[in-house]
């Protein structure tokens, strides 16, 4: 199995559950399979993350996956976006609005971060 064979749905998770459709186990064997291919995948770990909040609620693990997903790929849109939830959820709107603003500044474009920063 190639890593480019498992396609975790990292903002799927939070609209899933937003409209009452529960992914966890689909989701969670798509991460714990990418991580075992490459155990710092950033995609994977935020995922997880989403999964400790959505659906464990259990804030210190997604905390530790989140900050590992952000070092693994501080750039990268749906690591921010992930990341977003965690912060929100802590009610850290000053850095949630920081990192997405970085996150615009290498990224312009991104659609997805003037989502987030909205």
């Amino acid at each position: 199995m190639s890593i480019n064979n498992i396609k975790p749905t990292t903002p799927s998770i939070f609209y899933n559950n937003l409209i009452g459709i529960n992914t966890k186990n689909c989701d969670l064997t798509n991460y714990e399979k990418t991580l075992e291919l490459d155990p710092h995948n950033p995609i994977a770990l935020a995922g997880l993350g989403e999964i400790s909040i959505f659906f464990d609620r259990n804030l210190r693990e997604a905390e530790r996956l989140m900050n590992m997903a952000i070092k693994k790929s501080p750039n990268n849109p749906g690591i921010i976006w992930s990341y977003h939830f965690y912060l929100e959820s802590l009610g850290r709107i000053d850095e949630m609005a920081a990192l997405t603003l970085k996150g615009i500044d290498n990224d312009p474009k991104s659609a997805l971060l003037h989502q987030v920063y909205a």
